[in-house]
């Protein structure tokens, strides 16, 4: 509604210019009450929605800590980076390891001895190209008129066993300064079961419009045969604290539990493994922070939830949670042995803000006792076939799912509490702004009411004072 200022210049009436401001002052009493509590129920459902997303937040959190990796982080360090790289996951053990490489795995490569001078030549007729690749046959069909490049191509993206593995086999055109070759080579390193990756016996001859022709069917460790194994596929060999051990890749990661060794060149290293405490503490403090960021957001924002049980439910909802103990996930399904709650490794809550804080000396003597006590609080779960038995003895799992399914239950399931309080709230901004718009409707009626009534007034007056002054002038002619 229009707001500005309505004045008369000099009223022969004698009242203030804006007496229709001042009497819309009153009038408006209402509308600005109006519009205050609109915008304290904008401000609330923002501050609900503020509050959702640090729930979701939390949640995000308690899923990432759902995974035993969370919990066991550890240091694994090469003593020569140049011999081997080393990394580790949960399921490495502290300890310090000896190695040596004796041999780096190696892809079984064939290169053909027969040759074509241009790279224009193409097959005189149709042919099928077949071999043996990890003791199966493939047989791939080429037409006439194609190129070295061509085969290649055709041999490349033949449909492969096991292909999403890594396995299979690419070709391509070699040029060794005179004429070019087809060379094959294993996507895989090392050898079929001791065995080689590729079987080029039964190659057929390639003959070529030109009346060159790549010979197969012969197959050999030097450059005299029809097909060179040019590079023999062998496995990686290396010894582990005195054991020998091979591989068919120098991405050794089945040899030591939890490591990964990407093997460089021969030589001896060794391994250093710890338990990365401080990295466990860090991992840990971010689902406390995440934790205390949707406490401290309820907290500092209670004038803008206006009283609501909503936010107060929350956070005691969050509280239990914490306080919960959780239960072993195997039978008799009891609290857990040495830890099952964050208190009993010094997770501690403040009384009077309700906010989590880590106590150092106590959370490192629980992770003295074992990386996985910990990682148990957050992480037991029973398995499929006791989760019934389990909910029956009144079991509870590890809080990071517990938290997860709260924070779901309060923002995410089917008619849940926050979606409800936003609906409610915007129903009722939706309808308080049908108010406002009537009352603007009302008031702009009222305020062209009064100024015509006092536009009237002042004419009125103006022309008494006219017929005045005239009357005043008549007299004082007739004396």
């Amino acid at each position: 509604m229009a707001t500005g200022s309505i004045t008369f210049g000099g009223l022969a009436s004698g009242l203030p210019a804006d007496i229709v401001d001042q009497l819309m002052q009153s009038e408006q009493a209402r509308l600005t009450k109006m519009n205050q509590t609109s915008n304290q129920v904008s401000a609330t459902k923002s501050t609900y929605s503020s509050l959702e997303s640090q729930l979701l937040a939390l949640k995000s959190k308690a899923e990432d800590m759902q995974s035993a990796d969370f919990f066991r982080p550890h240091t694994a360090t090469s003593s020569d980076e140049d011999v081997a790289t080393i990394s580790a996951d949960s399921d490495a053990q502290e300890g310090n390891h000896s190695i040596t490489v004796n041999q780096l795995a190696t892809y079984d490569t064939f290169v053909s001895k027969g040759s074509v001078t241009t790279t224009t030549a193409g097959l005189s007729a149709d042919t099928t190209f077949s071999f043996d690749y990890n003791g199966t046959s493939y047989s791939v069909a080429l037409t006439a008129g194609d190129t070295l490049a061509d085969i290649a191509d055709a041999i490349t993206n033949t449909t492969y066993d096991n292909e999403d593995d890594g396995e299979g086999v690419t070709a391509s055109v070699l040029y060794d300064g005179s004429n070019y070759r087809l060379l094959l080579n294993a996507r895989d390193s090392g050898t079929n079961s001791g065995a080689s990756r590729l079987d080029l016996s039964g190659a057929a001859d390639l003959a070529f419009d030109s009346g060159e022709t790549i010979t197969g069917g012969v197959t050999g460790s030097n450059d005299n045969s029809a097909w060179w194994n040019s590079v023999a596929g062998v496995d990686a060999s290396l010894t582990v604290d005195n054991i020998a051990v091979t591989s068919t890749t120098n991405e050794v990661s089945d040899v030591l539990a939890g490591i990964k060794m990407s093997l460089k060149s021969t030589g001896n290293f060794t391994i250093s493994i710890t338990n990365d405490e401080e990295t466990l503490k860090t991992n840990v403090q971010s689902f406390v922070d995440s934790f205390n960021s949707v406490i401290s957001f309820i907290n500092n924002n209670k004038s803008s939830f206006g009283g609501d049980s909503l936010a107060r439910n929350t956070i005691n909802m969050l509280r239990a949670e914490i306080n919960t103990p959780t239960s072993d996930s195997s039978s008799p399904y009891s609290e857990l042995s040495t830890y099952s709650t964050l208190s009993s490794i010094g997770i501690k809550t403040d009384r009077s803000s309700g906010l989590l804080s880590i106590d150092s000396t106590d959370f490192s003597e629980a992770m003295s006792n074992g990386f996985s006590k910990i990682a148990s609080i957050f992480t037991s779960k029973p398995s499929s076939a006791d989760e019934t038995a389990f909910e029956t003895a009144g079991g509870n799992e590890g809080l990071s799912y517990r938290m997860e399914s709260l924070v779901y239950s309060l923002t995410t399931d089917t008619d849940n509490p926050f979606d409800a309080k936003s609906s409610g709230l915007q129903a009722r901004l939706d309808s308080m702004a049908t108010s406002i718009e009537r009352e603007e409707s009302r008031l702009e009626k009222v305020r062209d009411r009064l100024t015509k009534q006092y536009a009237n007034l002042e004419q009125l007056m103006s022309q008494m004072q006219s017929t005045q002054s005239a009357l005043t002038s008549a007299l004082a002619g007739l004396s």
